[in-house]
């Protein structure tokens, strides 16, 4: 089910400090697939690809671009871990407000015996561990030391299982997944 505006803002994420390259890739990444739900079947999957991609893209030239600026510049690390944070949630959203409609759309023009499941949820473990691997800013560390039952909570962990769990609910078998 895709959620309505109230149950969407309901839902918000904290407003993040971001660059604008990370506001630019969401942007981009949203008029994607908004266009791919409109699109013909074979145009809807490759506009679904290319988001996808769009967010390897990103993890993969972070890495090469910016691994000596994270460690000897805190302000640049913390920009960078927002930034990833806020692509991590973009991906969460895309999964919540997109892919059921591309799913319905794709499921109607594909084979009986060709199960369809698009998501981004497989993409948000390698976005948060990415995250994680920058250093921890002052305050989330100060806060941490302060009150370690809430900092264990406060930190959810994503794992594929947890994805490849609710497979069944959209009728498709695990291991199946496209």
């Amino acid at each position: 089910p895709v959620l309505d505006d109230a149950a969407a803002a309901a839902a918000a994420a904290p407003k993040l400090r971001v660059s604008l390259l990370a506001q630019r890739y969401v942007e981009h990444a949203e008029a994607f697939l908004a266009k791919a739900l409109d699109a013909p079947p074979n145009a809807a999957r490759h506009l679904y690809l290319a988001v996808r991609r769009l967010f390897e893209l990103y993890r993969a030239l972070f890495e090469l671009a910016h691994a000596d600026t994270v460690k000897t510049q805190p302000r640049m690390a913390a920009l960078f871990r927002n930034d990833i944070l806020f692509l991590s949630r973009a991906a969460n959203r895309f999964s919540i407000r997109y892919c059921p409609k591309l799913n319905a759309n794709l499921r109607d023009a594909t084979p009986d015996d060709e199960p369809v499941f698009l998501t981004f949820v497989d993409q948000l473990p390698a976005l948060r561990d990415l995250a994680d691997d920058l250093a921890p800013l002052p305050s989330d560390t100060q806060h941490d030391a302060a009150h370690p039952a809430a900092a264990a909570a406060a930190k959810p962990r994503f794992f594929p299982a947890a994805a490849t769990s609710l497979l069944p609910a959209f009728g498709v078998a695990p291991g199946r997944a496209a």
